[in-house]
C-alpha cells in the first residue's frame, strides 16, 4: 500500500491547515466548494428575480435594465443576498458551534506542539507567549482558508502568516530550540508513514532515528512537492534514479542515522512518492481539460 510521506512545507500552517491539513482534505474541500456553489446559485437566482421585477426601479427614479445606458448599468449596485432570520435559540446554537470549533482548533494546534514543548522545559511566561504566537497564526490560517477561492489563493494568503510566525518563534526560542520544536511536530506523522514502512520491511526505526530525520528536514528547509503544484527544479525527479536533487540531499543527510536496509526502504519511499505525485498531477490536468471542454 502506497503511503504518502508528509514533509515540512512552506505553509507549516498546516497546522491549521489542512496539519490534519490536512490543508485541503478531499472531503472537506468538496464540502467547501459545494457550499460556495450553493451560495453562488442563490445569488444568481436573486439577480434573476431582481431583473424580472416590473417597474420598481422606475418608481424609485432609477432606469430599469432595458432602459439604462451602459454606464448606468455598471453604476447600479447589485442587490444584497437576503440573510436568514434566526431565532434566539438558533443564534445560541450557532454561537455554541462556533465556540466548540474554536476550542477544537486550539486543541489540535497545542497537541501538535505539546511533546516538543515538554522536551524544551520552557519557563511559564515563555511557554505562554509561544502558545499565543502559534494559536494566533493558526486562527489566521483558518480564516485565510475560509476566504480563499482556490488553492493558489490560500497559499498566497498563508505564506506571510507562516513567515511571521517563524520569525516570532525564532526570536523567542532561538534557532536551535525552534528547529527542535518544529521537528517534534513531524515525528508522529513520520512514524505513521516511514516508520510503518520500516517496520513492515523488518527494520523498525528507533525514536531517536525518527527525531534525527525530522531535524534534518527542518534544518535543511526541506519542502516535499505535492501533486497540487508543479515541482521546481530541485524537486523534479531524475529520470534515471527517480530522485530529485532535493531527495538526494535529504537521503545523504539522513543515511548516517540508518542501516543499509533502512536506507533502501527510505530511498524506495521517496521514489514512490514522486511517482504518485506525477500520476496525480497528470490525472488532475486531464480532469481540468475535460471540465473546460464541457463548458
Amino acid at each position: 500500500m502506497h503511503r504518502l510521506m508528509p514533509w515540512l512545507n512552506a505553509a507549516l500552517i498546516g497546522i491549521a491547515i489542512y496539519l490534519g491539513v490536512a490543508v485541503w482534505g478531499q472531503h472537506g474541500e468538496k464540502a467547501q466548494w459545494q457550499r460556495e456553489s450553493a451560495t453562488r446559485t442563490a445569488r444568481a437566482a436573486a439577480l434573476r428575480a431582481k431583473a424580472s421585477e416590473p417597474s420598481a426601479q422606475r418608481r424609485a427614479g432609477q432606469p430599469d435594465d432595458a432602459q439604462a445606458t451602459p454606464a448606468e448599468k455598471v453604476s447600479q449596485p447589485l442587490p444584497p443576498v437576503a440573510k436568514p432570520i434566526l431565532t434566539e435559540a438558533e443564534r445560541n446554537d450557532a454561537l455554541e458551534i462556533a465556540n466548540r470549533e474554536k476550542q477544537s482548533s486550539r486543541r489540535n494546534t497545542l497537541n501538535t506542539y505539546a511533546a516538543g514543548f515538554d522536551a524544551l522545559h520552557l519557563p511559564p511566561e515563555k511557554l505562554a507567549r509561544a502558545k499565543e504566537i502559534l494559536l494566533t497564526a493558526s486562527e489566521a490560517a483558518a480564516n485565510a482558508r475560509k476566504a480563499a477561492r482556490s488553492i493558489e489563493d490560500f497559499f498566497a494568503a498563508v505564506t506571510p502568516i507562516s513567515q511571521a510566525k517563524d520569525e516570532q518563534m525564532t526570536a523567542l526560542l532561538g534557532p536551535d530550540n525552534y528547529d527542535s520544536l518544529k521537528a517534534s511536530t513531524l515525528v508522529s506523522s513520520l512514524d505513521w508513514t516511514l516508520g510503518t514502512d520500516m517496520w513492515d520491511g523488518g527494520a523498525p526505526l528507533a525514536p531517536e532515528q525518527l527525531q534525527a530525520i525530522a531535524l534534518v528536514q527542518v534544518r535543511n528547509k526541506f519542502e516535499r512537492p505535492n501533486w497540487l503544484t508543479a515541482p521546481n527544479v530541485a524537486q523534479t525527479p531524475d529520470p534515471q534514479t527517480g530522485l530529485s536533487s532535493q531527495d538526494a540531499a535529504l537521503f545523504a543527510a539522513s543515511a548516517q542515522f540508518l542501516s543499509p536496509t533502512q536506507q533502501e526502504i527510505f530511498r524506495r519511499s521517496l521514489i514512490e512518492e514522486n511517482q504518485y505525485n506525477a500520476a496525480m498531477r497528470a490525472f488532475s490536468e486531464k480532469q481540468r481539460q475535460l471540465s473546460k471542454a464541457a463548458k
